[in-house]
């Protein structure tokens, strides 16, 4: 398995929220726990493969956990993985949005 940088991470996160489906779905699952594809197609009234593709995205990047329970596949959140990508947020412009200075020096930076 290749080793993946911090940086990569979030840009890999961030653009799995940035689809309003992905990001719609990541609100069902906060609010309702585990639901699984049926429940989400109802909620979201957009197609099964669509939903499904959806969630494949956010499972590749590790925002989304699934459990098998016989023949269905339950969805969540997966936690760690997104608190990891809220700090990185923050560690990256938390303290930029007080200090300008700081801002134009992470920009150099790159």
């Amino acid at each position: 398995m290749v080793s993946r940088t911090p940086n990569a991470e979030i840009i890999d996160g961030l653009r799995a929220l940035g689809d309003k489906s992905r990001w719609r779905i990541c609100q069902i699952l906060l609010a309702h726990g585990e639901v699984c594809v049926g429940e989400l197609v109802d909620k979201m009234k957009i197609s099964q493969p669509l939903v499904s593709h959806h969630l494949k995205a956010l499972r590749q990047v590790g925002l989304v956990k699934t459990r098998r329970q016989g023949n269905w596949i339950f969805y969540s959140l997966a936690p760690r993985r997104l608190e990891r990508v809220i700090a990185r947020l923050n560690a990256e412009f938390g303290s930029a949005m007080t200090s300008p200075a700081r801002s134009k020096e992470a920009v150099i930076k790159g």
